[in-house]
């Protein structure tokens, strides 16, 4: 915590150690911050003391230390009249956990991505939800592009599957906590989609649905290969019936033949 004049000269300051402190005091105290920062990063200050209020500004920075790079961030209000109060902390393993974080998210996005899965959040009192990037991409459409309600999802839902999933949904919450459902989608661009879908219901306190949180997946290629076995299945099928139905017929020919054979011998002298 550092306490300035309007112009930048240190008048002050309290640290819970002096080990906290960037230099030693007697390399600040009684000095203009264009002496003791880097020059961009003075000016940068300079600029918040002139616009100082009441209302603190958040000014964030880095320097390389002797360890390597620390970031910081600090906030100006004014002070005792005109003077200015910089409180300063060091954020950098709050940036490193934002970091993580972001590396984190872009892993989950690429994998989703890769794996056509998406995830999504309904709020029951508001009707509002929440897509990831690839629900988007399932219903046709680019991300953010309009709201993101129960209702648009459903428009998307095949007609002839639109009433019997609303009706699983309603059952789920109605019965149990934990949701699964398969169904077709109607992309605004492409191919109808096979999805299914999985999740559970958040209750409050005393049991009331509150929310639905769950993800989807795309199992058109699955469907597609099921409907292939289905298929092939029916056509051994079709094929055993119909060798057996010639081998019914060829026992039919073979009796006939023996049958005329015998006829043609007992009718010889």
């Amino acid at each position: 915590m550092f306490l300035l004049t309007r112009d930048g000269i240190f008048l002050d300051y309290h640290a819970t150690s002096v080990d906290l402190l960037l230099v030693p005091p007697e390399q600040f105290m009684g000095k203009n911050v264009s002496d003791v920062l880097p020059p961009e990063l003075a000016i940068e200050f300079h600029k918040r003391f002139e616009q100082a209020s009441e209302k603190p500004s958040l000014v964030e920075y880095e320097l390389l230390m002797p360890d390597g790079k620390h970031a910081y961030e600090a906030s100006v209000v004014t002070c005792e009249g005109d003077k200015i109060l910089s409180i300063v902390r060091d954020i950098t393993e709050r940036r490193k956990a934002e970091e993580a974080l972001r590396q984190s998210e872009e892993r989950l996005r690429l994998a989703q991505q890769a794996a056509r899965v998406g995830t999504w959040e309904w709020e029951m009192q508001t009707g509002a939800s929440v897509w990831s990037e690839m629900i988007w991409r399932l219903l046709g459409l680019e991300p953010d592009d309009g709201p993101t309600t129960l209702e648009r999802f459903v428009k998307f839902i095949h007609p002839d599957d639109r009433e019997p999933t609303l009706r699983k949904v309603q059952q789920v919450i109605a019965e149990s906590d934990e949701y699964y459902d398969e169904f077709r989608i109607v992309p605004a661009i492409g191919p109808t989609l096979w999805v299914s879908s999985k999740g559970r219901v958040i209750r409050s306190a005393d049991g009331r649905p509150e929310r639905m949180l769950g993800v989807n997946i795309d199992i058109t290629e699955r469907k597609l290969a099921e409907e292939s076995l289905k298929s092939a299945l029916i056509e051994v099928q079709q094929l055993k019936d119909r060798l057996h139905e010639e081998n019914i017929y060829l026992q039919e020919e073979i009796r006939g033949a023996g049958n005329f054979g015998q006829i043609i011998e007992n009718s010889q002298p």
